[in-house]
């Protein structure tokens, strides 16, 4: 079990790592990408490919799953 110090110190040592975080995470100056840039030839393409490509997994997920035999669960098994 922990002392009350020792508990003290933890809490202390969680909370200066939690502000170095927030001070290093922290987007300063950065302004959101306009609205010609958000929709240019280029972030239109990656977008069209991560769709694509989650389509892509959802269909190969549901392959596997029809090809794979079922498992029931061992609780309902047994009687």
């Amino acid at each position: 079990m922990l002392e009350p110090m020792s508990a003290l110190a933890v809490v202390a040592a969680l909370v200066a790592a939690l502000c170095v975080g927030y001070q290093l995470g922290r987007r300063v100056d950065r302004r959101s990408p306009t609205w010609k840039q958000r929709t240019s030839s280029a972030a239109l393409g990656r977008q069209a490919v991560g769709l694509i490509a989650l389509l892509a997994a959802g269909r190969l997920e549901r392959s596997v799953r029809r090809r794979l035999p079922r498992r029931r669960a061992s609780w309902l098994s047994r009687r």
